[in-house]
């Protein structure tokens, strides 16, 4: 028993030095965790608005299909918005008119985001799905963060390692028959589709 309470004397508890080696390294996993964690959310933020406004063309494309209507997606750098033919009963007049026909979706780029034309040509752009599903014109375009980004070249040095992730869908293509998602691929103008 006398022994047992010697050896609780003699214990000193931990000393400042390892506290601050301990804080210090807790401290670097932290700032580390965050900056992974800030690119792995803007990828993320970047990803769901590409794949929404791909949802939403397929579905424009399924409703021309179904209801054999034309629909028209007006695009700008900000915004789009489909419109169903609905002048001139009962099918319609395959011309887009802002003022008579049936606006079936409006929205606007999430997080402040902007579209950039990977093909030739500028915003804004309007795409007419016809009855048979055939697509005008084909066009490329990517989702656009708006902010430099820590690489732009996509050749990452040692410090920018953890920030500089791309994702792995930010352009949609959309040719005469389908609509496709795929990578920017930045050193030529060209979407790589996934």
């Amino acid at each position: 028993m006398r022994l047992l309470i010697n050896n609780i004397k003699d214990t000193k508890g931990v000393t400042l030095i390892e506290l601050l080696v301990v804080v210090s390294i807790v401290g670097i996993l932290v700032i580390a965790l965050g900056f992974s964690y800030e690119g792995w959310i803007g990828n993320y933020r970047l990803e769901s608005a590409t794949k929404d406004m791909y949802a939403d063309l397929m579905e424009a494309k399924t409703r021309a299909l179904t209801r054999t209507r034309a629909h028209f997606i007006t695009i700008t750098a900000t915004q789009y918005i489909i419109y169903e033919d609905t002048n001139t009963a009962p099918d319609g007049n395959g011309t887009l008119e802002t003022a008579s026909d049936t606006v079936v979706l409006q929205k606007t780029i999430a997080n402040k985001y902007e579209l950039k034309m990977v093909s030739a040509g500028a915003f804004p752009q309007t795409i007419i799905m016809d009855t048979r599903g055939m697509i005008t014109p084909v066009i490329t375009f990517r989702i656009d963060p708006g902010h430099p980004a820590c690489c732009p070249t996509k050749t990452c040095g040692a410090t920018d390692a953890l920030r500089c992730r791309y994702p792995d869908y930010d352009c949609i293509l959309v040719s005469q028959i389908r609509i496709q998602t795929g990578k920017y691929n930045g050193t030529t103008t060209t979407c790589d589709p996934k």
